[in-house]
């Protein structure tokens, strides 16, 4: 017979093995529990001269605690954070959060007020002819462009970042208090409130309508993504261009780093999401010189696109060309477009007769937009009221 003691919670278990040598159960091997208190526990079961000091050897062979430790203030505020990052992370994957934006207004508060325009930098004028004319954006050029066409030679233009405009993209034109965004909405709104006529915005015929809007939306897609590409995302293309897109800031040398990151991160973000990142380098390149050459097919021996005068598809023609002829920083992109004699004539032909050397005299920056005088205000609420309260106004001003 075998015997063992254990503690378990508090109590004496005496374990015996009986093993079986003779009759019909044997070779078996019979087990046998007996459960104490410590001080009840007999001395004959478990094998000792007394209880005290089975006690004692049943003490010694109880187990020491385990302690675990607690965590500390930090850990615990790690975890934490932690939890929140990985939730946050979930809600950004599963939600459709979609910014609510108010239509684009059809009419301008105060007509008399002047448009600025906002860009990101300023850029040191008269420009050389290898370098983008006004602005180092395709499609703040293609806005001041159509402003040129249109024969608004003279606004002011100030430095702003994207988070100012309502579509938090630039460009966008500020007009007393008013604030437009997108450069399609901006051309938009330059007609329908009678800034520009509406004979400048497409050429006449159903046709033709709809073969400039197909085109403007290639060059404001895949041919602008082209550029941020080239000039952004391109490890090669950013290392030209970084002195050139941020110099202007005056960034201290670690701030600059981590803003020139972002914004590279930004920029593929974009081209990704709209498609031209995707492509290998050369279906890239493949896509851009096919889509130039049907422009220069566009354009033939003509003076413009569909003719002797401009329209908002040669703004956003011109708002791209001016920016690929740029090879100090997209020379992949000026040599495709090198290509077509007649593109390039095109480009030089705009540059001449609408950004010549009134530009640097007619366009002024200034810190902020130009304060609306009471005149103005007043004349603003007057169109905006209801036909008793203009009377009234009217009333008083007489």
């Amino acid at each position: 017979m075998t015997r063992e003691t254990l503690i378990v919670k508090g109590k004496v278990k005496v374990l015996e093995w009986n093993y079986a040598e003779t009759g019909p159960r044997q070779g078996m091997i019979f087990a046998k529990i007996h459960e104490f208190r410590p001080q009840n526990a007999p001395a004959e079961l478990l094998g000792q001269p007394s209880v005290s000091t089975c006690a004692d050897v049943c003490c010694a062979s109880e187990a020491p605690a385990v302690h675990v430790p607690a965590l500390t203030t930090l850990q615990a505020g790690l975890l934490l954070m932690l939890a929140g990052a990985l939730l946050a992370w979930l809600y950004s994957l599963l939600s459709l959060w979609r910014p609510s934006q108010p239509p684009t207004p059809a009419a301008a508060d105060n007509p008399a007020a002047p448009i600025v325009v906002a860009d990101l930098a300023r850029r040191p004028q008269p420009a050389s002819p290898g370098r983008p004319v006004c602005s180092n954006s395709s499609f703040v050029t293609k806005v001041e462009a159509f402003l040129r066409f249109g024969g608004v030679r003279e606004y002011p233009k100030m430095v702003a970042y994207p988070d100012a405009s309502p579509k938090a993209q630039l460009p966008f034109i500020e007009r007393g208090g008013q604030r437009i965004g997108d450069s399609h909405f901006i051309l938009k709104h330059l007609v329908s409130s009678g800034t520009i006529s509406a004979e400048v915005e497409f050429p006449p015929g159903a046709r033709a309508r709809t073969t400039a809007l197909a085109v403007a939306r290639m060059c404001d897609t895949d041919l602008a993504a082209a550029v941020v590409y080239y000039r952004f995302v391109d490890d090669e293309g950013w290392a030209r261009c970084k002195h050139e897109l941020l110099g202007a800031f005056r960034l201290p040398p670690g701030v600059g780093w981590l803003v020139g990151r972002v914004v590279r991160k930004q920029s593929l973000r974009r081209v990704v999401e709209q498609g031209f990142g995707r492509h290998s380098a050369s279906d890239r390149l493949a896509l851009v010189a096919h889509e130039l050459s049907a422009l220069s097919t566009l354009l033939g021996d003509r003076t413009f696109l569909f003719g002797r005068v401009p329209y908002a598809v040669d703004a956003s023609a011109f708002g791209v060309l001016d920016q690929m002829a740029a090879r100090e920083l997209n020379p992949d992109l000026t040599d495709l477009l090198e290509r077509h004699a007649n593109l390039v004539a095109y480009r030089e032909r705009i540059r001449a007769r609408f950004f010549g050397r009134d530009y640097t005299a007619a366009v002024k920056w200034v810190d902020s937009p130009p304060a609306e005088s009471s005149d103005d205000k007043k004349q603003a609420a007057c169109r905006h009221a209801p036909a008793r309260i203009q009377d009234v106004v009217r009333a008083k001003e007489e």
